[in-house]
């Protein structure tokens, strides 16, 4: 049976505060997510211009 109830207080110093906040940083996440508007692309095909290519193109231009 409980008579009287306890209320417990830390006593509210610049030193409690500063526990408090490294207490609160340690618990945050070191990386966190965040949502991006569009997709990133960091795929790209590679485009070889093959001497064949040059000669046709040259080619194509001379006759028109």
């Amino acid at each position: 049976m409980v008579v009287h109830r306890a209320e417990c207080r830390p006593v509210v110093s610049d030193n409690y505060m500063k526990i408090k906040r490294l207490q609160i940083e340690s618990v945050k996440p070191q990386r966190f997510s965040q949502q991006l508007d569009k997709a990133v692309t960091t795929i790209f095909k590679p485009v070889a211009n093959h001497d064949f290519n040059v000669e046709y193109k040259k080619k194509k231009k001379s006759e028109g």
